[in-house]
């Protein structure tokens, strides 16, 4: 089978169809999917462009504006749309003037290279330089914030095909362009058979991150609790293993609490178990503000609460604890908590750990509520 390049276009057409369509009833059915939106709105746009190109090309028009200004320029927005889609799966800044703005800068070059000076030449290597600076900074984002494989596999696709578009710029510059595109050439038949192969590896890749992205929230939701948006147990007793391995392989101070609603049963029997509802979503986000960015606090039951200050010793702990106390009586008024905390001891795991502050718990409750204690 002979695989001239406007078969290549044929297939560069389909692929980008598929993976509109695809990308689109993502969307649809999941709008919160980072990126989806951007990764239809790009493969439809790479596919408004592969059609312009079949057409001009099965009625003989090659070189008009319709494939060299409008057809070109959807290329470029179908790479800025790629970029700005990853950067939102990355949960990094976007700016969405960029998708006219960047794409821009080609159009009026390949303006000029068509209308007032034409030049095959020109317009591929303007084509593949974008495409290499643009695949250039994906691959940058992937490989600074990607944190799964599947993005670290995508930021190797983009390094790879920002050095096939590279190839192509330089190529064209030493041997120049074919009279007619559609002919066979060495150099721009390999480049459309390789963008064919990237197109592919990309759409995979891509579903591959909205997956991981998915499987992300479908576990963090297993381990959120439904009243307070807290940890739950299984959460929170997940990262205090975590925490547990981490500060004993660097030597690191850890401390534990638990946080106890005194006369919770009392509150419940009397309001109701409506406003015990209320009073555990508050405890919840008081103790969540009192708390910094990489600390834990999770439901740990009915009405008891577990934090985790890792790098945290226990005279500071205390200060943290005071916080959330006095933040508790100063916002319910009515309501106060009891805290036991305990810092990590050499050969200390997830049982001896959470007994001792259940200990010390158990004392701030004998000694009258509303109060801290340290095991």
């Amino acid at each position: 089978m002979h695989l001239d390049n406007l078969t290549i276009l044929f297939c560069l057409l389909a692929a980008a169809i598929l993976l509109a369509c695809a990308f689109a009833g993502v969307q649809l059915t999941n709008r919160n999917t980072k990126g989806a939106g951007y990764f239809a709105a790009a493969f439809g746009a790479g596919a408004i462009s592969c059609a312009l190109f079949v057409f001009v090309a099965a009625n003989g028009w090659w070189g008009t504006f319709l494939n060299t200004i409008v057809g070109d320029t959807l290329v470029c927005v179908f790479l800025t749309l790629l970029q700005l889609g990853i950067r939102s799966n990355l949960g990094l800044s976007v700016h969405r003037r960029m998708i006219g703005a960047l794409p821009l800068i080609p159009f009026f070059l390949l303006y000029y290279y068509t209308e007032v000076r034409d030049s095959l030449v020109a317009r591929i290597v303007i084509l593949a330089l974008y495409g290499f600076f643009i695949r250039l900074m994906t691959g940058r984002d992937l490989v600074r914030h990607g944190k799964r494989r599947s993005q670290h596999a995508l930021a190797w696709v983009m390094f790879l095909f920002a050095a096939v578009s590279l190839w192509q710029a330089v190529g064209t510059l030493l041997t120049g362009a074919p009279a007619d595109y559609m002919r066979p050439d060495l150099i721009q038949s390999s480049v459309l058979f390789l963008y064919l192969l990237f197109l592919m590896a990309a759409g995979l890749l891509l579903f591959l991150l909205l997956n991981d992205e998915l499987m992300s929230k479908l576990e963090d939701e297993a381990e959120r609790d439904f009243l307070t948006g807290a940890l739950n147990r299984r959460g929170i007793e997940r990262a205090l293993h975590a925490e547990l391995v981490r500060s004993s392989r660097r030597d690191e101070p850890l401390v534990l609490g638990l946080i106890d609603i005194d006369y919770f049963k009392r509150i419940n029997d009397t309001d109701g178990h409506s406003e015990g509802d209320r009073i555990v979503r508050e405890v919840a986000e008081l103790a969540v503000a009192s708390l910094r960015p990489y600390d834990y606090v999770g439901r740990f039951g009915g009405d008891e609460f577990l934090i985790l200050l890792p790098g945290t010793d226990a005279h500071d702990a205390i200060a943290v604890a005071e916080r959330i106390r006095s933040g508790v009586a100063a916002r319910l008024v009515t309501v106060s908590v009891s805290i036991g905390l305990t810092a990590k001891l050499p050969g200390d795991d997830i049982a001896t750990l959470t007994r001792r502050a259940d200990d010390a718990l158990y004392v701030a409750k004998q000694e009258g509520r509303n109060s801290i204690r340290l095991a």
